[in-house]
């Protein structure tokens, strides 16, 4: 399926993702979408991402966002890898209530990629913000590229690499 820029489109699963793979155990069941330029996502988060009481760890945020970023580079055209993930808490996320995850890319220059993400509360009340800077880093997915490639364009899962393979 190519993706056209009206219809959202679900990113393809990347191997064993610990945040969103549906396999991990450790996941948040979060789909992706995008509409070639900015990706949304939705999930709910459940007593295994608790840090205060009741409430998110942020460093579950902070993996939602580096997630995200990452992706909205990708759909860009930008194959990268995060240098630099930040983060700042608006608000508690309670657990148990729908959030809405929202990244694109802000600006590139050269190798660098600048993207910027947004949670928010099923209400609408800004929970987190992030900014990241990803590195294009063509070589290390060199082997991956053809069938990343067609994971974009029609939704295919991409297999884990071999090493992961084995260790399974």
């Amino acid at each position: 399926m190519k993706m056209d820029k009206k219809t959202p489109y679900r990113l393809p699963q990347h191997g064993q993702c610990f945040l969103c793979s549906p396999n991990s155990g450790s996941g948040v069941d979060i789909v992706f979408y995008t509409d070639g330029k900015v990706i949304t996502g939705k999930t709910t988060l459940k007593e295994m991402h608790q840090g205060p009481p009741g409430h998110s760890h942020g460093g579950v945020l902070l993996a939602l966002l580096d997630e995200a970023m990452g992706a909205a580079a990708w759909v860009n055209g930008y194959p990268v890898l995060a240098a630099h993930v930040e983060g700042d808490f608006k608000n508690p996320v309670p657990l148990g209530r729908e959030i809405e995850i929202k990244a694109w890319v802000k600006e590139s220059k050269g190798r660098k990629v600048f993207t910027e993400a947004e949670i928010h509360l099923d209400g609408g009340t800004l929970a987190t913000v992030g900014k990241g800077i990803f590195i294009v880093a063509e070589k290390f997915f060199e082997s991956k590229m053809p069938e990343i490639q067609k994971a974009i364009e029609d939704g295919s899962p991409v297999s884990a690499p071999e090493k992961e393979k084995e260790r399974e």
